[in-house]
């Protein structure tokens, strides 16, 4: 059963893994493209939304890689303008974090900008790969996030930092 899109800022949630997930990625894609232009390096579904059979915060995850820093300012502008919030001070991983809401304080995306280079782009891109090879590891992480969310339900900021060791665990290995 789908809980839908969406979630409070700050509660945690894991929602059943939905094959909705993939096609609201593809729609909000092709607005960001649009809205982008050649501003936009690459656009991907990152997070455990981006993996099937996995349980997740019903947000959708987005990284977006940009050529330069210097590109920034122009992307938040044209994001902004299709509706997203700009947070400066909300990013754990760097780069800028942006977020839509279907009602103020209901995070539905949640879009990471970043340079094209920036080591971050390409631990998420590796992360949600290593994770859709190997159903062994989908079940250890579906487990650790399940203990997390009991220890924390409701400081999803504990909850995502508790996740770091086993992450950075994972990218650690070779490629």
């Amino acid at each position: 059963m789908s809980v839908g899109l969406g979630l409070k800022w700050g509660e945690v949630l894991l929602a059943e893994p939905d094959d909705q997930w993939a096609a609201m990625f593809v729609r909000e894609r092709r607005s960001l493209a649009e809205a982008l232009g050649g501003l936009a390096r690459a656009i991907e579904h990152v997070g455990s939304t981006a993996v099937g059979a996995l349980p997740a915060k019903p947000i959708i995850d987005i990284a977006v890689a940009v050529g330069a820093e210097d590109a920034v300012p122009a992307v938040i502008e044209r994001l902004e303008a299709i509706g997203y919030i700009h947070r400066p001070d909300a990013s754990f991983h760097g780069g800028h974090l942006l977020v839509r809401e279907s009602a103020p304080g209901v995070r539905t995306h949640h879009l990471h900008v970043v340079t094209e280079d920036d080591p971050q782009w390409r631990s998420w891109i590796r992360f949600r790969d290593f994770l859709a090879a190997d159903r062994e590891l989908r079940a250890r992480y579906t487990r650790l996030k399940r203990e997390l969310k009991s220890r924390f339900p409701s400081d999803r900021r504990s909850y995502t930092l508790a996740k770091t060791r086993f992450i950075e665990g994972i990218l650690s290995r070779e490629p």
